[in-house]
């Protein structure tokens, strides 16, 4: 790890704890770089205004890090002006709402609002309620985003409808499900909106997550993101790489909500909700992420530790491509850039093909938690999974390639 991205891992913890980096020779510019590459802009700055740094800042680079920062506090400060006031006409159609990862992030475990970007505002609903929902993001004057595949698709293959606010730019995106249908999590969303919590925002209530289920939710937006996370953590370089993957911000969100300002998880609830939704070892490996990058966790937290196996061939060549990819991308080929592409319409990005396999024979212990049988009962219970799913499976291609070539 280089001097520059151990002093932004500094800079985004717990100033104090341990003596700071020494910044002679620090080459600043970099450090821009690195905080604009993994949107850490904002936390950086406040990191090196509580440290009494910024003055020791080269003028360009101070300046382009304030310039930054304010644009973001603008940014940020209409996403949640628009979010309180999506929050009322939810409020008064009756529908159930909870404002997702960045916003709610910002109010609930930052030290203030503005320190956490986003790029759109994520809304879950159930999705039982989605026609009521699309009514009223209409109402409110959201489009649908321009150039993506019709509601009918998305609705039956996707997670979330995506928006766009036309008075502000802002895009939004409808959510269900924080997953593609293919996964082997079993997340009751009902408990979500049973315990959902208020956040304040200059005096406006907004909808988001209690704190366990925030944190098992960052857990499984991580591992979605950067599912080979268990590998990287058996690398010397892990930190380094995670700049590299850009994944750095969402293990900060982790460590802020692992200790949320005003209250105590209760780790028990924890562990139990990670057994029912089958998210233990995406917990587990992301606790451990957590303290590779900023220390020693808590003593406050109790959650059993576990790594995952060695995996299949498949898996293993796919993360040989991927640690050859964060390392050196000008040396990867074509195939490996495209494995790591980003193909928002569809679930079938091809990194994700381990999540159908995986999905279409899970283990006896996931199909008595999905199918709740026991004993022999679970032959015929991943029989019948199997066929569903390639039905599934078979239907959402032949979906994906009639939108995608269909004439216009």
């Amino acid at each position: 790890m280089v001097r520059e991205e151990r002093l932004i891992i500094w800079l985004t913890g717990e100033i104090g704890e341990e003596a700071a980096p020494a910044v002679d020779g620090i080459d600043w510019r970099k450090v821009l770089r690195l905080a604009r590459a993994n949107r850490l802009v904002g936390a950086v700055f406040d990191g090196l205004d509580r440290a009494g740094l910024l003055s020791t800042l080269p003028e360009i680079v101070r300046k382009s890090l304030e310039d930054d920062y304010l644009r973001q506090v603008t940014g940020i400060r209409s996403a949640l002006d628009l979010a309180a006031a999506l929050t009322g006409r939810f409020s008064a159609a009756k529908t159930p709402m909870i404002v997702l990862r960045g916003p709610a992030l910002g109010l609930a475990v930052y030290s203030r609002p503005f320190l956490r970007p986003f790029s759109d505002l994520d809304l879950l609903v159930r999705k039982e309620d989605l026609p009521r929902a699309k009514a009223t993001l209409g109402e409110a004057g959201l489009r649908p985003a321009p150039g993506t595949f019709p509601d009918r698709y998305f609705e039956r293959r996707h997670l979330h409808l995506p928006y766009l606010h036309p008075e502000t730019g802002i895009p939004v995106e409808l959510h269900w499900s924080f997953d593609h249908p293919y996964t082997l999590s079993l997340v009751e969303y009902s408990e979500l909106f049973s315990g959902s919590r208020e956040a304040d925002f200059e005096g406006k209530k907004i909808p988001t997550l209690e704190p366990a289920d925030r944190l098992l939710t960052l857990a499984l937006h991580l591992i979605k993101h950067c599912p080979f996370l268990s590998e990287l953590l058996e690398e010397r370089d892990f930190s380094s790489l995670l700049f590299r993957g850009r994944w750095l911000l969402w293990v900060l969100d982790l460590r802020l909500a692992i200790t949320p300002p005003g209250e105590k998880l209760d780790w028990k609830v924890i562990a139990e909700k990670a057994r029912r939704w089958n998210l233990e070892r995406e917990v587990s490996t992301c606790l451990t992420a957590v303290a590779a990058v900023y220390g020693s966790l808590s003593d406050e937290v109790s959650f059993p530790i576990s790594r995952a196996g060695p995996g299949g061939l498949l898996r293993r060549e796919i993360y040989r491509r991927q640690l050859l990819y964060l390392k050196d991308r000008s040396q990867s080929g074509r195939l490996t850039r495209k494995l790591f592409g980003l193909q928002a319409e569809s679930v079938f990005r091809p990194v994700r093909i381990l999540d159908l396999s995986g999905y279409l024979f899970p283990g006896s212990g996931w199909l008595e938690k999905r199918y709740r049988v026991r004993g022999f009962a679970v032959i015929p219970a991943a029989v019948f999974h199997a066929a569903r799913g390639l039905v599934r499976l078979t239907g959402n291609l032949l979906d994906y390639l009639y939108y995608r070539f269909r004439p216009c």
